[in-house]
């Protein structure tokens, strides 16, 4: 069985999708000459299993896949040598992501931030004016951050 099984999420840039790197190492008791590593990783959507394989040749210890932002995907490898030896499976969670390439978490939180310095700036009384300015000015900060990725 390979050991060391880890998944890594890399997240989307430029005109890339995200994508899951695998990597593992050669298990501890091969059984004979690895003549090669296969690989079935899947996700679920909306009931639906979707699976996908790729094989290695047996000096390979890595895979890289495209994925979709907000899916569970499960990976499970196995070593063959003249047959298929035992599997070792692990899952990451695939971040959702926006068309620019940050999280969408962080666009909810500047989102709420907003939403509460409005409604403090209400309760205080300081003027529409002044409540104008600053929310134009966080979105020129947020253009100059998309414009520099």
């Amino acid at each position: 069985m390979p050991r060391n099984l880890q998944l890594h999420v890399q997240d989307p840039s430029g005109n890339t999708r995200p994508q899951i790197t695998v990597t593992w190492e050669n298990p501890v008791a091969e059984n004979g000459i690895i003549t090669k590593y296969t690989l079935v990783y899947s996700y679920t959507f909306e009931g639906q299993k979707t699976s996908s394989g790729h094989s290695t040749n047996g000096q390979t210890f890595s895979y890289s896949f495209d994925v979709l932002g907000g899916m569970q995907y499960t990976v499970e490898i196995g070593a063959e040598t003249i047959k298929p030896g035992p599997k070792t499976t692990s899952s990451k969670q695939v971040p959702v992501y926006s068309k620019y390439g940050f999280h969408v978490s962080i666009v909810l939180v500047v989102m709420v931030v907003a939403v509460v310095v409005a409604v403090i700036t209400l309760f205080l009384g300081i003027g529409k004016k002044t409540v104008v300015r600053f929310f134009q000015a966080i979105a020129r900060r947020g253009k100059a951050k998309l414009k520099q990725k």
